[in-house]
């Protein structure tokens, strides 16, 4: 019996789709994931159906296998972050919720969306790289972790 035989409709398409994320070191906009499932399934895919798939991937498949939270990669168009919902039920970031690969909002407000949500990730390290280079601040990656979960 597969694992996939229980899941929530979509969450093998999207589970693949977010490993290819992962290896191209990119995140999306749960639209962006939901158009290319939709584009897969043939049909069309509502963001908001992501719900279900992403936390299955969360409970059934990563946290077992102790493996990183792919349903980190789907992110909120606007504030570019995971929503409410990424963590699972129980766990909570309380104050060090700005832990995550959250930018300073100085060098956020410098990459150019262009209607284009997503970079690749060394066109977005480069890119800021040149703005810590300008406020003359050491430059480091910005995805390191600074606290504990």
């Amino acid at each position: 019996m597969s694992i996939w035989n229980d899941a929530p409709k979509n969450s093998q398409v999207v589970f693949e789709y977010l490993k290819l994320l992962a290896k191209r070191m990119r995140t999306e906009s749960y639209g962006e994931i939901a158009k290319a499932t939709g584009a897969r399934e043939s049909r069309e895919v509502a963001p908001v159906a992501l719900r279900f798939p992403l936390g299955f991937i969360r409970d059934s498949i990563c946290r077992p296998r102790g493996l990183p939270l792919l349903n980190a990669i789907a992110v909120n168009q606007e504030a570019w972050l995971p929503g409410d919902s990424f963590l699972p039920e129980g766990v909570a970031f309380g104050d060090d919720q700005e832990v995550l690969c959250v930018l300073p909002a100085s060098l956020r407000e410098r990459i150019p969306r262009d209607g284009v949500t997503s970079v690749t990730h060394s066109r977005n390290q480069r890119r800021l790289t040149d703005a810590a280079r300008e406020e003359k601040k050491p430059s480091s990656h910005p995805c390191r972790r600074s606290g504990t979960l």
